[in-house]
């Protein structure tokens, strides 16, 4: 009950701030934190099922217990999976919002295939470029691993000009690539996902 509470206070804030840098930047910092603890104790947990699975199949423990076990991770597994789905849903409506509610869009970012585990070798670097988007000034930024569907670099930014910005960050701390569209040309063009690692607006 209280991890749900706080769950709907960090959509509250992500509602009523949509146009605020600040609490969207912290807001997010905080999501991910929870995201990456939730994929941690997720793989731990699978870890056990399989394990679970062994001494089944080697008959080197009760059934009756390890059944009762199974059932107990699952249980837990099935908790932080919807934690995970939940923490993606708030990070899917900070970009629905700052999309204008624009399915098209949103409908062209979501068609190219992709994992959405965190990647921890490459989240400092996307962090720093994170950090660097809100200092900066150059608009409100989202980390796309916060999202189930935007797939396209590792952040997109809404610029004040209304233009889209998509990051792509290389592990060392570099970009790898931006591209920037307006809107409207967002909506035409779905080619526009071929374009490759160079910049244009």
């Amino acid at each position: 009950e209280d991890l749900l509470m706080l769950l709907e206070d960090y959509l509250h804030i992500t509602r009523v701030r949509r146009r605020n840098a600040l609490p969207l930047f912290r807001v997010q910092m905080t999501l991910l934190n929870e995201l990456v603890s939730c994929e941690k104790t997720i793989a731990h947990y699978k870890s056990e099922l399989m394990k679970r699975a062994d001494l089944a199949a080697a008959g080197s423990a009760d059934k009756a217990d390890i059944d009762a076990e199974i059932r107990s991770i699952k249980r837990e597994l099935h908790f932080h999976e919807m934690e995970r789905r939940a923490i993606r849903d708030i990070g899917d409506g900070i970009a629905w919002r700052l999309f204008d509610y624009d399915r098209a869009i949103l409908q062209e970012l979501a068609s190219r295939a992709s994992g959405k585990h965190v990647n921890l070798e490459g989240i400092e670097a996307e962090l720093h470029e994170f950090g660097h988007v809100f200092n900066s000034q150059q608009g409100i930024a989202i980390l796309n691993d916060l999202t189930h569907f935007l797939k396209l670099g590792d952040l997109t930014i809404r610029k004040d000009d209304g233009s889209f910005e998509f990051i792509e960050v290389k592990t060392k701390g570099k970009t790898g690539g931006r591209i920037t569209r307006q809107r409207q040309d967002l909506r035409r063009t779905a080619t526009f996902f071929n374009v490759g690692e160079r910049e244009e607006v």
